[in-house]
């Protein structure tokens, strides 16, 4: 209780000055999921103080959020980008799902997701809260995934499938809420990695990753659809962000073209972002094809 209350002090001076907001979602934390907060954050001043504070003192980069079914090839797409100078790529932290203190977390969810799925989102939303609140030193900041597709595709596909209760759907929710409506989590464009289930499913079985031996064909099709519906469709919940489309079912030298097509037109958003007088990009998903780029009305 000691150490709880010093932290808490030290914390007031901290966000006193930084604004209410700040101070509002630090108290939030600690007071409504005290253990949670406490156990997975090693440094939670840190992620609150310096993250939060970056996010105030710094203009925001034109944010990417790469996103797309399980072996998609997102990392693939990451890793074409990870290495220019104006760019910085943050890939999905899987290996701090994979060891919370000694505790693989994807592995439980995918063993017991009735009982692993809640705790397993619960780490999924901290760590990816973590990663937007950061502030890179390039203008244009790439993410695998985001704390939306985790809300909007696979926490919803565990209430769908009946595999979480509603009543921990709401509690995710209710966070996912709070978060959206005090902090900018908010991106500039999405590259939809687009592909069939049934081609993802055989690069997964190829990668054999131990965590994901027993994922049936269904599950894919299940996240297959609620992407369509999110990210193309716009028939759930509520996509703001300018999408593109790029046809993923290719083999990886074709979709690294894809991919290279793409970086010339992230950079004329990022461009037309930085000067809102130029000429408006239409909001329409954005398909790409072999051979040339294409406005979907």
């Amino acid at each position: 209780m000691l150490k709880g209350g010093k932290l808490f002090k030290q914390s007031n001076r901290l966000f006193l000055a930084a604004g209410s907001v700040q101070f509002q979602l630090h108290n939030y934390l600690l007071i409504t999921f005290p253990f949670c907060f406490m156990c997975a954050c090693q440094d939670p001043q840190n992620i609150i103080s310096k993250r939060m504070a970056s996010t105030m003192n710094n203009k925001k980069p034109f944010t990417v959020f790469v996103e797309g079914n399980i072996g998609s090839g997102k990392t693939t797409f990451l890793n074409l980008f990870n290495q220019r100078d104006d760019i910085t790529t943050y890939a999905e932290p899987v290996n701090t799902w994979r060891d919370v203190k000694g505790h693989n977390l994807l592995a439980l969810m995918y063993e017991n997701a009735s009982r692993w799925s809640l705790t397993f989102q619960t780490m999924v939303q901290k760590t990816m809260l973590e990663v937007h609140l950061t502030q890179p030193n390039t203008p244009i900041k790439m993410m695998e995934r985001s704390i939306h597709s985790a809300r909007h595709v696979f926490v919803d596909n565990l209430l769908q499938g009946e595999t979480m209760p509603a009543a921990e759907h709401a509690v995710l929710d209710s966070w996912y809420q709070f978060i959206v409506s005090q902090l900018d989590v908010s991106g500039d464009l999405i590259i939809y990695l687009r592909t069939n289930p049934e081609v993802v499913c055989e690069r997964i079985k190829k990668r054999s990753r131990a965590e994901e031996t027993s994922i049936p064909l269904s599950y894919l099709k299940s996240l297959h659809e609620l992407h369509e519906n999110w990210l193309l469709n716009k028939t759930h919940a509520n996509c703001k962000e300018k999408v593109i489309v790029i046809d993923a079912n290719q083999s990886e030298a074709a979709m690294v073209e894809e991919f290279i097509k793409c970086e010339a037109l992230i950079k004329g958003l990022t461009k037309a972002n930085s000067h809102p007088d130029s000429t408006a990009v239409s909001d329409h998903p954005i398909r790409t094809t072999p051979k040339k780029i294409l406005d979907v009305a």
